[in-house]
């Protein structure tokens, strides 16, 4: 019982670091771009059943407490994407919250290749967090991240796809893992 207290106080520490880290890194590249007109500062996207363990609405209350715009989908919300991705293209930095179910939905990868669209046009910042997945399986579309990915092999938007996860993995990032 006591290695099991242990390691949810050592995982709980290691989100509470986290969420830190990721306010002060988003903070400081808000401030450094300045004011732009955009709709919000940072974007966030993810898939919401994967996301169990709170990390979003814990990024999304440390930026807000911030002081910093920032949109994130609600679960209540049906998936417009034309709202969607007005947002994207409105904002200034993105946050992407790879888990290993992330691609069970092609609206998701289409999200990253406009993130990275937007990045790329914008010169805009990009932070993937790895939620329970490896950085390396996603950029490679290799293990669970990858037969999840393998139902759209003929799908005609692959290649756009594939090259759009690895412009995100390529990004500096975080990988988290409630395992550790």
């Amino acid at each position: 019982m006591g290695l099991v207290v242990d390691q949810l106080e050592k995982a709980l520490d290691y989100q509470q670091k986290l969420v830190c880290l990721t306010l002060r890194i988003l903070s400081l590249l808000v401030f450094q771009q300045g004011l732009s007109g955009s709709l919000h500062d940072v974007y966030i996207s993810f898939r919401h059943r994967d996301t169990e363990c709170h990390i979003v609405d814990d990024i999304y209350d440390a930026l807000h407490q911030g002081d910093v715009s920032t949109y994130k989908d609600e679960v209540t919300q049906s998936r417009n994407e034309s709202v969607l991705l007005k947002a994207i293209e409105r904002s200034r930095l993105y946050v992407i919250i790879f888990t290993k179910k992330f691609a069970i939905n092609s609206w998701y990868l289409d999200e990253v290749a406009k993130i990275i669209d937007c990045m790329k046009e914008k010169r805009q910042f990009l932070l993937p967090i790895f939620l329970n997945v490896s950085r390396s399986d996603v950029r490679t579309q290799k293990g669970y991240f990858g037969d999840v990915m393998s139902e759209y092999d003929r799908h005609p938007r692959m290649e756009v796809w594939r090259n759009a996860l690895v412009e995100a993995t390529n990004a500096p990032g975080l990988e988290y893992s409630k395992f550790r």
